[in-house]
């Protein structure tokens, strides 16, 4: 997962959050997801937010655990590789890069469009 801190202090009121949030991920050029996707709470309209937080060209990673993985979150929360490209997809991501080399995830790279929303 991506961490980084934002070096100003952080408001209090929720709206005012989100707005420093997304002033201080602007010029982000990529975040990655391990394995917390199945948390994500209305996950097309959490992708829309952030297609608007990276710089055009900015990449969102997802890795995620396999629907056949022996570890991760139990198979009924997982999400397959599919549903996860039409959801990044609806948001207005576009989908660059599929890899399968780790053994028990899919790696999944969507790109914010150069123009556009």
């Amino acid at each position: 997962m991506f961490r980084w801190q934002c070096p100003i202090s952080v408001p209090r009121n929720k709206r005012a959050q989100l707005a420093h949030a997304t002033n201080c991920m602007a010029a982000l050029i990529q975040i990655n997801s391990g394995g917390v996707y199945h948390h994500v709470d209305n996950r097309e309209r959490y992708f829309r937010q952030l297609q608007n937080a990276l710089r055009p060209g900015g990449r969102v990673a997802i890795i995620y655990f396999r629907m056949d993985s022996p570890e991760g979150p139990p198979k009924a929360a997982r999400i397959a590789p599919a549903h996860v490209k039409s959801e990044l997809q609806r948001a207005g991501h576009v989908g660059t890069e599929e890899h399968g080399f780790l053994p028990h995830q899919y790696f999944l790279v969507f790109q914010r469009p150069i123009s556009g929303p």
